[in-house]
């Protein structure tokens, strides 16, 4: 039975992975900045810059200078390792990952509802969906992320069901969290708030001790983080250069705009109908990046939480992790960055 499932999946991702690299044509400079690092991680150990096995990869060079996250890149520094750099092989590595992730959330589906057929369901609309298939034909900083995503879900999901959390419990969600802040500069503000969420568990001595125990541990991960703010103060200069969250603007400003912003991105109408603009991210006038029929079912299930399962902690917690995940991409100017909105 195992080699058969074996034979279904391997199949599914071969045509998952049809016509790569050839679509999309070409390698994007960002692409070529992930593992052009990667190749020099795997021959040498340092970075384009030569420091030894980074926590942050500087990219480009002068005022265009920014900071490549570190979990893609040593991904792909162990593949070029044992199968040598290309293309071909980073595209299909890239692909490999979100296919993971669409399968794990099928898995966790199946788990959740107790029926074989949801979870198929749901991973195969995840598979279908274009946001998700499109982000798979690109090796940037996003290719990793719906898996650490899921990854999350099912560490908490877990934990959901028990009232005392055991040490790999404990260190399921923390290592997820850790993967989730070093995956993606929106992990950054995304994993705290994520971590924070947590609260929502706190029903009783034992589970607030427990989360207590996941925060100093993801505490402890994001010393190095800081530290490296500390040292390179230029970390956060993507962000400024693409925010409106600038020095001299007022207070009152930003929250306005952040609160025109969050709705924009909640606007069914562009994420159905016109996507990201973007022709990297998204094919134009392709139509949406989410279909609506799964995008009905998704509200479906969210008003079903709202009127049912609102005492459901489990269930609370995804809802807040989908209204959280918005609040990255709208921190920046762009409207409806598919990459930035990810985790959403």
């Amino acid at each position: 039975k195992v080699c058969v499932w074996a034979v279904v999946v391997g199949l599914l991702y071969l045509a998952y992975v049809i016509r790569i690299p050839e679509n999309p044509p070409g390698y994007y400079v960002d692409e070529s900045a992930l593992s052009y690092n990667a190749y020099l991680v795997a021959e040498t150990g340092a970075g384009e810059r030569g420091e030894k096995f980074p926590l942050f990869f500087p990219v480009y060079t002068g005022p265009f200078t920014q900071y490549a996250n570190p979990t893609e890149i040593y991904l792909l520094a162990v593949l070029f390792k044992v199968f040598g750099p290309g293309i071909t092989i980073a595209r299909l590595f890239a692909a490999a990952w979100i296919f993971a992730a669409c399968l794990l959330l099928g898995l966790l589906v199946r788990r959740v509802s107790g029926s074989g057929w949801i979870g198929a369901l749901v991973g195969g609309f995840a598979l279908v969906t274009p946001w998700l298939f499109e982000v798979s034909r690109l090796v940037l900083e996003t290719f990793f992320y719906p898996t650490a995503v899921v990854l999350l879900l099912w560490a908490v999901y877990r934990v959901s069901l028990k009232e005392k959390w055991g040490l790999i419990d404990i260190s399921a969600i923390t290592f997820a969290l850790v993967l989730l802040t070093y995956s993606y500069t929106i992990g950054r503000l995304l994993g705290p708030m994520l971590a924070g969420g947590l609260l929502l568990f706190a029903t009783g001595r034992r589970r607030i001790f427990s989360i207590a125990s996941v925060w100093a541990a993801f505490a402890l991960t994001l010393i190095p983080l800081a530290v490296c703010a500390l040292q390179h103060p230029e970390l956060t200069d993507r962000f400024r250069a693409v925010s409106y969250f600038k020095s001299g603007v007022s207070f009152k400003r930003i929250a306005v705009t952040f609160a025109a912003r969050f709705f924009e991105e909640l606007n069914p109408i562009t994420m159905l109908i016109a996507g990201d603009i973007n022709p990297r991210h998204h094919l134009p006038a392709g139509l949406g990046c989410f279909y609506i029929g799964v995008f009905a079912l998704s509200a479906i299930g969210a008003a079903l939480v709202i009127l049912r399962h609102r005492k459901d902690r489990w269930w609370l917690y995804v809802l807040f992790g989908a209204v959280v995940s918005i609040v990255p991409g709208a921190m920046t100017n762009d409207h409806f960055h598919t990459l930035r909105m990810i985790a959403y």
